[in-house]
């Protein structure tokens, strides 16, 4: 795939034969289709495993603050008592 514009550089290589044997054909109507089908297929598709390990990373992230911010609180409110 090459990118035209102020100077003409590659862009993605298509080693895919698929994908190459229908651009030599011209299956699409319309450019726009052509393209939009050939990025569909190199769009990363969202993980759940990768998701709910955020989920559960961030989850023990905001426990652990409330955690230390107890803390800090119940240090402030001995100190001020004494």
């Amino acid at each position: 795939m090459v990118g035209v514009g102020d100077n003409v550089e590659i862009l993605h290589e298509i080693t895919d034969e698929n994908v190459t044997t229908e651009l030599m054909q011209g299956k699409e109507t319309t450019p726009v289709n052509q393209m939009t089908q050939i990025f569909s297929r190199f769009k990363k598709q969202p993980d759940d495993q990768q998701s709910e390990t955020f989920k559960s990373h961030y989850a023990r992230e905001l426990e652990q603050m409330k955690q230390n911010r107890q803390k800090l609180v119940d240090t402030y409110k001995e100190d001020r008592h004494e």
